[in-house]
């Protein structure tokens, strides 16, 4: 058996995140960990089979490979990271850009809100019904 295959499961995991192109943040988030907790298990001899099984479907590898090692190799193989990249970057283009548009849309909004709250106290101001008045 080749040194390559001889990497305990954090090790393991952490190649694979990388071959795939996937950010340690994004992956903690996908698999509702805090980016610190994944971090420190790449550094275990072992993974919980819950870890495993969650990290195989989303890296889209077989569960064996966190066992046996096969089916990755060093150097990383990029012909499935090449492509799958552009899709990943396109995606993550497309949210950022949504992210943009809805920030600016929201600041819009409350600028509104706040012109249409100056002026409805204007016009409740001069009204003798005050009853409609915003409540602080």
């Amino acid at each position: 058996m080749s040194k390559e295959n001889k990497q305990h499961q954090g090790e393991i995991f952490r190649l694979l995140l990388k071959r795939a192109g996937i950010k340690v943040d994004t992956m903690a988030n996908l698999m509702d960990l805090r980016p610190s907790s994944l971090s420190r298990m790449f550094k275990n001899e072992s993974l919980s089979t819950k870890v495993i099984r969650k990290a195989s479907q989303i890296l889209k590898v077989e569960e064996s490979v966190f066992e046996t090692g096969v089916g990755y190799s060093l150097p990383m193989s990029t012909s499935v990271a090449a492509e799958d990249r552009p899709e990943l970057e396109a995606e993550l283009q497309r949210l950022e850009d949504d992210n943009k548009r809805l920030a600016a849309q929201l600041l819009r909004e409350q600028e509104l809100n706040d012109d249409l709250r100056v002026l409805l106290r204007r016009i409740l101001g001069e009204d003798s019904d005050k009853s409609y008045q915003d409540k602080p």
